[in-house]
C-alpha cells in the first residue's frame, strides 16, 4: 500500500494524475483486488491502453 502511495505522490514511473481523475472507481477496485494484482494489471492494459501499461507495470515491480 505504501509503495503505491509513493507512486501516486512522487510519480517515479511518470504516472499521470489525469488518469487518476478518469478512473477513481477503478482505482478503488484496484486496491480492493490487490491479491489479483496481475489480473488487474492486464485488465488495465486492455481497458486503458498503452498509456497506462507502463505505470501500472511499475506497481508490480
Amino acid at each position: 500500500m505504501s509503495r503505491h502511495g509513493v507512486n501516486y505522490s512522487g510519480n517515479p514511473c511518470g504516472f499521470q494524475p489525469q488518469n487518476l481523475i478518469k478512473i477513481p472507481h477503478k482505482l478503488i477496485l484496484f486496491f480492493l483486488l490487490k491479491k489479483y494484482i496481475l489480473i488487474t494489471v492486464y485488465l488495465y492494459g486492455f481497458l486503458l491502453g498503452a498509456g497506462m501499461t507502463i505505470p501500472v507495470t511499475c506497481f508490480t515491480t
